[in-house]
């Protein structure tokens, strides 16, 4: 008893310090355990992890506010590519709405070459979830660019149209 007691305690402390001083690390980590969670298609601790992550900066976000007395403060504003992480989470936890206001900020990127390592995931993501003509949409931005413009897109992609019973468009990404 007295074992499980201190182990709850420390859990306690520890879980207090990494609160305490997680809005001072690096948000690096952060992506990388999100990475494997997701990897690991441990959806709802890569949620929970986000969630943890938002609630931290924005309490930061309201002492800074209150030491500027009266300042217009900067609002902090989450990396994209933990935007996109947390839109793939709450894909497959089943909340689509949520995983389309992450992605839209992705679609308002113009830079394909830059961030195509995050359009292939959430493409990916809405083709696991059924959802093939979000996907699709994703697989076409992507393939605006020379770099992930390749077999395994097209592979992908012809996947997904064949999924919508496209047949003809399957074929071409399929001949190429």
């Amino acid at each position: 008893r007295r074992r499980k007691k201190r182990r709850k305690t420390r859990r306690a402390q520890e879980s207090a310090h990494a609160r305490k001083t997680y809005g001072n690390s690096d948000l690096h980590f952060v992506n990388r355990l999100c990475d494997l969670y997701i990897e690991r298609k441990k959806f709802l601790e890569t949620a929970r992890l986000m969630n943890f992550v938002q609630d931290t900066h924005h309490n930061e976000l309201k002492r800074d506010v209150s030491r500027e007395s009266g300042e217009q403060a900067v609002q902090w504003e989450m990396p994209l590519d933990l935007v996109v992480k947390y839109g793939i989470a709450q894909l497959h936890l089943g909340d689509a709405q949520s995983a389309a206001r992450c992605f839209s900020h992705l679609n308002a990127e113009d830079d394909v070459d830059g961030y195509g390592d995050l359009f292939q995931p959430a493409a990916v993501a809405y083709a696991s979830q059924g959802k093939h003509g979000r996907a699709i949409q994703q697989y076409e931005k992507l393939s605006t660019s020379a770099q992930f413009d390749n077999a395994i897109l097209w592979e992908q992609r012809a996947d997904a149209y064949l999924s919508i019973g496209n047949h003809a468009m399957a074929c071409v990404d399929l001949e190429a």
